[in-house]
C-alpha cells in the first residue's frame, strides 16, 4: 500500500537569504577543478567514458 508522501520543507528568513547569497556567488577555479576530479574519478569507479555527460 502507498504512503502519503510529505510535503517538501520550504526555506525562510535567514536560511533562504544565505542560500540564494550563496547561489549567486560565482564558483572558484579550485571549485572548479574540484568539481572535475571528483567526475573523473565517479565515471571511472562506474567504468564510464569521460565525455558521458
Amino acid at each position: 500500500m502507498a504512503t502519503k508522501v510529505e510535503p517538501t520543507p520550504t526555506l525562510t528568513g535567514d536560511d533562504a537569504d544565505r542560500f540564494i547569497q550563496k547561489l549567486n556567488i560565482p564558483s572558484t577555479e579550485e571549485e572548479i577543478k574540484a568539481l572535475k576530479r571528483a567526475k573523473k574519478k565517479l565515471l571511472n569507479k562506474l567504468n564510464l567514458k569521460d565525455n558521458f555527460f
